[in-house]
């Protein structure tokens, strides 16, 4: 029969896997199912609240998908921030609906505009903690590596740029595709699992005790 430390130490295992297996999230889009080509990000995909993001599938679309279909880094779907303004920039966002969480990485790619700007910036609190600007083209997704830290929100603003030339559409949109975040572990958690360990520990050594006092 396996002892009750064992038990416990196969517990705090099985925690710290799951916790691992949580704390990364690379979010593809490629889950979502819609029943044309592309729609609005649900909220609570992937555990965060989205502002003005759809996705769409560029191999359906019916127009010239351009940047999309570029930009696609793994199929079928790329989402894109889908909220134009009358100054002709495009806007979207995410946030979280728990705990702060690290914004690592994306792949982003100008939907319709060479030379396009876009700037994305993170918040905690409502605060403006990070603000970082790409240059982005149609022809290929550009790997960007954010190491925003320790935020709740996360905004894009592109603009500018010179159309591609397609007939498909225009406008100022971002592709993205294959995001990447990280949530810290709660240190609550964490605390229990430590103290599930040492109370592992604990009875072991008492099992020990026991066992010589008979």
């Amino acid at each position: 029969m396996k002892s009750l430390s064992g038990y416990l130490a196969s517990c705090v295992g099985s925690v710290l896997t799951a916790l691992a297996a949580n704390a990364q999230g690379l979010i593809t889009f490629d889950d979502l199912s819609f029943q044309t080509y592309g729609g609005p990000v649900p909220n609570g995909y992937a555990g965060l609240q989205w502002n003005f993001f759809s996705v769409l599938d560029p191999q359906s679309y019916p127009g010239d998908p351009v940047g999309y279909l570029n930009g696609m880094v793994s199929p079928r779907h790329v989402a894109f921030n889908d909220y134009a303004n009358s100054d002709g920039t495009t806007t979207g966002g995410f946030h979280s609906l728990g705990p702060v969480f690290d914004l690592n990485s994306a792949y982003l790619t100008a939907a319709w505009n060479d030379g396009l700007q876009v700037q994305v910036s993170g918040f905690v609190g409502g605060l403006l903690k990070y603000s970082s600007a790409y240059t982005l083209n149609t022809t290929a997704p550009t790997l960007v590596n954010f190491n925003f830290l320790g935020i709740d929100r996360v905004e894009f603003i592109s603009y500018g740029g010179i159309p591609h030339g397609n007939p498909g559409g225009g406008g100022t949109q971002t592709a993205i595709d294959n995001l990447s975040i990280t949530i810290p572990e709660p240190k609550t958690i964490s605390l229990l699992v430590l103290g599930a360990s040492f109370a592992g520990y604990g009875l072991q050594k008492r099992g020990r005790r026991d066992r010589k006092s008979l």
